[in-house]
């Protein structure tokens, strides 16, 4: 295994104990709140539906991993599904205020995550957004060269928003 894949599978390790551990009190898993971020981002219309299948593309797993962790969420109150409008075979899902209410909930979490970094690594916003942008780069690169190689992998293909930060930009 080469060195910067294996740093990145700890980083992401790691990212994932400190997630479990803010949201064990929400009583949420990691992967589940990030299903409902991405279709709280990645949603149209008002009610941010999305399609189970833009689901697994934007998320890069496979369909049945989706078909899957939105049953999970269906039972637990946070999504529901339905048929699509233009087309009855796909399966449409939308976020329940339960989830609104609780991704509210993990934004105040990961508003204070994101300050909590910002003191123990002494970096600034413009450092942060130098991170990200060099982290989305990586990210479009490797989806890129998998493409190329193994194109029935499924690309990422939405770029996430910016998260909203009440930190004005220009402070260093």
């Amino acid at each position: 295994m080469h060195w910067l894949v294996f740093s990145a599978y700890r980083v992401d390790q790691s990212l994932l104990a400190m997630q479990r551990h803010l949201l064990r009190s929400l009583d949420i898993t990691p992967r589940r709140a990030q299903m409902l971020f991405v279709i709280s981002q990645c949603g149209c219309m008002a009610a941010r539906a999305m399609h189970q299948s833009d689901l697994a593309r934007a998320l890069g797993v496979r369909r049945s991993t989706v078909s899957r962790m939105v049953r999970a969420l269906e039972a637990a109150g946070y999504v529901t599904r339905g048929r699509g409008y233009a087309d009855l075979r796909q399966k449409r899902i939308e976020l329940t205020s339960k989830a609104r209410a609780i991704l509210l909930r993990v934004e105040q979490l990961a508003f204070r995550l994101r300050l909590a970094i910002q003191v123990a690594f002494g970096a600034f916003p413009k450092d942060l957004g130098d991170l990200e942008w060099n982290l989305d780069t990586v990210k479009r690169h490797f989806d890129r060269a998998t493409y190329r190689f193994y194109p029935r992998v499924a690309k990422m293909r939405w770029k996430f928003p910016r998260t909203y930060s009440p930190l004005p930009s220009n402070v260093s």
